[in-house]
């Protein structure tokens, strides 16, 4: 709400005393409070200025924010202080959204209509899945003064911390933060791999100054890191802090030559008639690491030997059998950041009882269980690639004959019992016979 005018040497004690019969609590210029025992010409010297005054909000019954009512969604505040993770997974955007338990969302931004439309924003009601077009939640850590800031005019790179400096292009940016990563320039991840934005838009143009994208000394550029497929388009956008690209390997142009190789092996029984697992490559397919490394309490035992390209072709002790996921690009997003999740089984029949399927062979987990998805004008598979336990109790293999895929299936009970621990992608090729 305006204030109105001022005129010079009037106390700022008076401003505040017209409000009280309002209940404002508090005055701003440029956003800016205003104390009381000050006088206006402390933070202007312009008659006619214009002051504001904010009401206050509170959480827990203690006034910690003060606020703009005309900024303000009420209908859509949540109070998340009492409220605790019960399981249930929320979806924003195909990503998983981490619902902020344990806080007061008491300020909902009135942000319908401010944008060309409000796709953005998804469905507005309470619900788990995610809505067509919706973008997914982040969260940006502020101060009360600059979270006004925020609110009235959204982010503004001025002033946000980062630095750029004057004359430096787009690309220079991009190895700026390719080296900071220490990323191989000969590996699978390049330069070409970081995906900038700024302002909420995709900066393309390598050849484009910082300045003339209206980035600044201080301003922040957002970056990612793009998984691609063997021909180099950019195929699914994760968080650089997700991957590893140490143990990526291509096996695109690669194909069987009849080398055996193996992964984990069997308890037998009483001890006796153990067996190794035969570990069937993803051939013709680009392998994408994730980064699991100590990730899985108390060790990485069954992540087996860790040599970055090791052509090994036995098992270590220890180590646990691979295998394949088939899934579609939003569930590949989901599941290398959540892992598999146990409470919630897969809508259709489950053949074979309940639990996480997988299989030993990847062309099985593409054949059915993929949902190749469109990039580029181009159609795409992913397959998520696991370790999994085998040792009884922790999942049933049901044998080929009764699967009548061509392969075994490995049902097993628990998340922690099957890793996810890469993404196999390749690109899906028309079927040119007649």
């Amino acid at each position: 709400m305006q204030c109105g005018t001022w005129h010079k040497n009037i106390q700022a004690t008076c401003i505040i005393h017209i409000f009280i019969h309002y209940s404002f609590t508090r005055v701003l210029f440029g956003s800016k409070q205003i104390e009381l025992d000050k006088p206006l010409t402390r933070y202007c010297s312009i008659e006619g200025a214009t002051l504001f005054a904010v009401d206050s909000v509170y959480g827990g019954g203690c006034s910690f924010l003060f606020r703009n009512d005309e900024l303000l969604e009420p209908a859509f505040d949540d109070d998340f202080t009492h409220v605790t993770d019960d399981g249930r997974v929320f979806k924003r955007g195909g990503y998983p959204y981490r619902r902020p338990y344990g806080w007061n969302r008491v300020v909902a931004l009135k942000v319908k209509g401010q944008y060309e439309n409000d796709v953005w924003l998804g469905a507005p009601h309470h619900r788990t899945e995610s809505s067509p077009g919706e973008w997914p939640v982040s969260y940006h850590g502020t101060k009360e003064i600059a979270s006004i800031k925020i609110a009235e005019g959204g982010y503004d790179g001025d002033k946000c911390s980062a630095d750029a400096k004057s004359g430096q292009g787009l690309y220079g940016l991009k190895w700026s933060i390719f080296k900071s990563k220490g990323f191989n320039e000969y590996s699978q991840y390049d330069v070409n791999n970081i995906v900038l934005t700024f302002g909420r838009k995709e900066l393309n143009d390598d050849d484009c100054l910082l300045t003339d994208c209206g980035i600044k000394n201080g301003c922040v550029v957002q970056f990612a890191v793009k998984l691609r497929g063997a021909g180099g388009p950019t195929i699914i956008v994760f968080d650089e802090d997700s991957l590893d690209p140490e143990f990526d390997h291509d096996f695109t142009n690669e194909c069987d030559t009849g080398r055996v190789y193996y992964r984990g092996q069997s308890q037998g029984f009483l001890g006796l008639f153990k067996h190794d697992y035969h570990y069937k490559r993803p051939y013709g397919w680009n392998r994408i690491a994730l980064k699991v490394k100590g990730k899985y309490p108390p060790d990485d035992t069954w992540l087996g030997t860790l040599v970055a390209g090791s052509e090994r072709t036995e098992s270590s002790k220890g180590e646990w059998p691979v295998s394949y996921h088939g899934t579609g690009r939003e569930g590949a997003q989901c599941i290398a950041v959540e892992g598999y999740d146990s409470k919630r089984w897969r809508k259709e029949p489950c053949y074979h009882g309940q639990g996480h399927y997988s299989t030993p062979d990847i062309e099985v987990a593409a054949k059915y269980y993929t949902k190749p998805f469109d990039q580029n004008g181009k159609k795409y598979e992913a397959v998520m690639q696991n370790r999994v336990n085998l040792s009884p109790g922790n999942t049933i293999i049901i044998p080929k004959e009764k699967t009548h895929a061509g392969a075994e299936y490995y049902v097993t009970y628990s998340s922690d019992d099957l890793r996810p621990y890469g993404i196999c992608i390749r690109e899906v090729k028309e079927d040119s016979s007649d």
